[in-house]
Parts: C-alpha cells; sequence; structure tokens
C-alpha cells in the first residue's frame, strides 16, 4: 500500500482527543510528511507493482516546539503519544557528526491506522520507550584489532610470500622530516628516481 499521504484526510478528530498538544504537533507533521513524494521512475510499471514512497518528516523536538510556540518537554510528550496511539512511526535515524541524532519521522496514513495500532499492542514495550532506549545509544566506531590484523598479515606472507602493505611503504615520511612540498624538496634527484632522468620527446 503507498504510503505517500494524498488523496486522503487527516484524523483530526481522532488526535484532538488524544489532548495536550497533539493536534498543534500532528498538523506540522502531517503538511511535513505531505510534501514529501518520491515517485518510481519505472513509469511503465503497474500501479500494484510501482515503489512510490513519501510521507516523512525530519522535524525535530526543537524544531516544532519554536515552530508552534511551546516547551520542549511539552511537544516531546505529544510526539510520544502520537507513537503510542499509532499515528507516527520513528522510522529511523541518522547519526549527527556531533552524536545527535535526527529522527525520521512516518507519518501513518489514514488506513494503516488499525494496522499500525494493533502492531503496536503486540510488542514488549511501547514505541515511545523503545525511542528512548534508541536515543540514548551511541554509536561509536569500532576499535581496531592490531593483533587479528598482524595475523593476517603473516598469514598472507607465509602462503604468498609476499607483504600485502609492501606497496604502502612510510620510509620517505619516517627519513624525511616534513610533509608536501618540503618532503620533497628535502630529496636529492638521484633519491626522486634512481633509475637517471627521463628523456621526454616533445612534438610540435
Amino acid at each position: 500500500m503507498s504510503v505517500i499521504l494524498r488523496n486522503c484526510c487527516p484524523p483530526l478528530v481522532q488526535v484532538a482527543k488524544l489532548g495536550g498538544l497533539c493536534s498543534q504537533v500532528y498538523a506540522v507533521l502531517w503538511e511535513s510528511a505531505y510534501k514529501d513524494v518520491r515517485r518510481d521512475k519505472r513509469l511503465h510499471l503497474p500501479y500494484e507493482q510501482r515503489r512510490d514512497c513519501g510521507g516523512t518528516s525530519t522535524w525535530s523536538i526543537k524544531g516544532i516546539a519554536s515552530e508552534i510556540g511551546a516547551s520542549r518537554n511539552k511537544v516531546g510528550k505529544a510526539v510520544d503519544t502520537l507513537l503510542d496511539a499509532g499515528f507516527l512511526i520513528a522510522e529511523g535515524y541518522v547519526q549527527g557528526g556531533r552524536g545527535t541524532k535526527t529522527t525520521i519521522w512516518r507519518v501513518v496514513h489514514p488506513d494503516q491506522l488499525e494496522a499500525v495500532s494493533y502492531a503496536n499492542s503486540m510488542l514488549h514495550a511501547s514505541p515511545s520507550e523503545t525511542r528512548q532506549v534508541l536515543l540514548k545509544h551511541k554509536i561509536t566506531p569500532p576499535e581496531i584489532d592490531h593483533e587479528l590484523e598482524q595475523g593476517l598479515r603473516d598469514y598472507y606472507v607465509e602462503n604468498f610470500g609476499t607483504d600485502p602493505y609492501s606497496g604502502f611503504d612510510d620510509t620517505v615520511s619516517d627519513e624525511y622530516e616534513g610533509d608536501g612540498d618540503d618532503a620533497l624538496a628535502s630529496l636529492t634527484p638521484e633519491e626522486v628516481n634512481p633509475e637517471g632522468p627521463i628523456d621526454v620527446a616533445v612534438i610540435s
């Protein structure tokens, strides 16, 4: 089923019954998600086989709070309420450069509300609780296992008779201090090209 929010009416009455800032927060996210339309470029396919998608928004809690003139705590509570009621889905997270995470919100299509609500009731933890756990989890790059790397290098040398890192010799950078043009300038012509000068034929 298409997730593009076209030819449908937002469930404003149902959202209003949730109270708080749910209606205002939902209105901001619906408007943003409504504009998110990504059409399948394979136009020759029948409608049932197309992969048109959209219906997402990357509004932050801080951004929504600024937009509607409310505190971030109240907006956060409204978002959690919408998540648990099945009107929103935290579809994914984008890791920022400074460790922050941007949530990708999916505004649930009105035709899918019943299915999403039923799926939420089957979960061990509510969507809002799961989201908080994921937000607190920091993604750190794995540490390099130098012992394993050296073992693989020795295995390669033993079986193939050559060092896989032989092409990445750092003797020049270790022998000559400086970098870039300074390091190159400190080399003699014989060190730059041990085989002697290269004859270049100029064609006029």
